[in-house]
């Protein structure tokens, strides 16, 4: 697999497990859009997009006008996420109706802090994960202001990584992280 993360298999089932409490699927909303930050493999946006169209699939009828719109995202040149990545964790995703649907990545650089000016629409839920604590710290106040920006007046910012508790760093791969 290319690029395949070990921590992103891991931890997706945990993530979806908050993830799916926030979505705003009871509301009369027609289309729901969903921003990744820091795609990476793009593991995560792909196994997203599958749990969604799985839980609309079950609703039946209730989601019938529902379209749900996940939009990848990462720098132009990553380590970890590339065009081709994306789509090929994207490409095994097996959609049950026609509601779901997978954007080509995007080029985001939160280094830059006008980096949400030429997107194209507002979001209802950016997901960030584990990309704060191996970023500038302009970037994380560049992803506030963006957020800020971007997102509709209900809309969340869900963020995922390693954080202190406590003055604490835990579990300890997240300690001998470099």
């Amino acid at each position: 697999n290319p690029c395949f993360c070990g921590a992103s298999d891991r931890n997706k089932e945990p993530i979806w497990e908050v993830l799916k409490g926030l979505l705003p699927l009871d509301n009369e909303q027609e289309t729901i859009r969903i921003l990744e930050i820091a795609s990476g493999s793009g593991q995560h946006i792909s196994y997203f997009a599958q749990q969604i169209d799985e839980m609309i699939s079950r609703r039946g009828q209730n989601s019938e006008r529902l379209k749900v719109i996940l939009q990848p995202s990462d720098l132009e040149q990553s380590e970890w996420g590339s065009e081709q990545t994306i789509k090929h964790y994207s490409s095994k995703i097996k959609f049950l109706s026609n509601r779901v649907s997978m954007q080509d990545k995007i080029n985001v650089d939160l280094t830059k802090p006008d980096w949400f000016c030429n997107l194209p629409t507002i979001y209802d839920l950016i997901i960030c994960i584990n990309m704060l604590h191996i970023s500038p710290s302009r970037c994380c106040q560049s992803l506030f202001d963006g957020a800020g920006a971007i997102l509709n007046t209900k809309g969340i910012l869900y963020l995922y990584g390693p954080y202190m508790l406590d003055g604490k760093i835990e579990p300890k791969s997240n300690v001998d992280f470099d």
